[in-house]
């Protein structure tokens, strides 16, 4: 039997989903979410207020915690069907432009990247690794950077890369390809644990021919 897909949206919980997609990306800023259920009840479509903290759970695991951000309601001779989705946490620091004078001497990217989580009300902790605790001498935001893109910045400098767990803690780290796998997707034959499979072939974005130019030192005579 498959683990069932909980929604806790403030003090309500929401099960018994007919669709539901989450998209976690190490290398995306913001995980996605979204999710469908037919006919919620007048007080179940009372409590969803959008801006609201939102933690998504498969069985026991948690598997995403952010913000309800989009709200849909469709009615048709089928019944009435309702549409949900968001981000994780990071989605404020996607989304917002640190003040002008967001300027910082003798911090820490840790602690910057604390200082804007903090501002921006996401209760989320801080993970760093150990080259993100040097102080940096002076840290500003450059005009129309996001929160994001100024902790990315800096976090490049250091070799690191910005990313958000599941649980809510934003890690200033590098990938770990040393550790062993955690799980195995197994698709056909006994064991399988993969639900769909797709394949595609594109040739889209191709270039028919590729022209390298060069210069080098030559004169009148010599080319």
């Amino acid at each position: 039997m498959s683990a069932k897909v909980s929604l806790i949206v403030g003090s309500s919980t929401w099960t018994n989903w007919t669709s539901y997609e989450v998209s976690a990306d190490i290398e995306s800023p913001a995980d996605s979410w979204s999710v469908e259920a037919k006919n919620p009840s007048p007080s179940q479509l009372a409590s969803l207020a959008l801006g609201q903290a939102v933690t998504l759970q498969v069985g026991s695991a948690t598997i995403l915690r952010g913000f309800l951000e989009r709200k849909g309601l469709k009615k048709g001779r089928s019944g009435t069907s309702v549409s949900l989705g968001g981000r994780d946490l990071a989605g404020p620091l996607v989304d917002c432009t640190p003040p002008a004078s967001w300027a910082w001497r003798n911090v820490t990217l840790g602690i910057l990247a604390l200082n804007a989580l903090t501002e921006l009300g996401i209760a989320a902790a801080v993970a760093p690794h150990a080259d993100a605790q040097k102080v940096l001498q002076y840290a500003k935001a450059e005009p129309g950077e996001t929160y994001w893109q100024v902790i990315e910045r800096l976090a490049k400098k250091a070799r690191l890369i910005p990313w958000m767990d599941a649980t809510g803690t934003l890690y200033l780290d590098r990938p770990d390809y040393l550790s062993p796998p955690v799980a195995t997707l197994v698709s056909g034959g006994s064991g399988t644990n993969v639900v769909e499979a797709s394949y595609s072939e594109d040739l889209s974005g191709r270039f028919s021919d590729v022209t390298v130019l060069g210069q080098g030192k030559g004169s009148l005579d010599d080319d």
